[in-house]
Formats: structure tokens, sequence, C-alpha cells
């Protein structure tokens, strides 16, 4: 089914739904990450990758 859409609506659902959930995703795992182990690299990473993908929606 995902080769009738158009390259250009792929390219669009791609941007609307998976970019977020990606960007929640990194943020949370990141606080999770925190929550653990305390504040590390890995952890300021994943939660600053998140909140620059949830801001560029």
């Amino acid at each position: 089914m995902w080769v009738l859409f158009t390259r250009r609506l792929r390219m669009w659902l791609l941007a609307s739904v998976a970019l977020p959930v990606i960007g929640w995703l990194l943020g949370r795992i990141g606080t999770a990450i925190e929550q653990r182990r305390g504040s590390s690299r890995v952890s300021r990473t994943l939660v600053s990758a998140g909140d620059k993908v949830r801001r560029r929606r």
C-alpha cells in the first residue's frame, strides 16, 4: 500500500506523523535515563534531540 502513495505524500506523512513520534520517543528515553542514572551526556543529548525535533514541527 505504501507504494501506491506519491513520493510527495509519503514525505508529508513522514514529516507530519513519524517525526513528532520520534521526537517524543527520544525525549522520553532521555528522561527515563536521567531518572534512573542521573544526568549524563547521552541523556542530555537525547532530551535535546527530542526538543529540536518537536520544535521543528
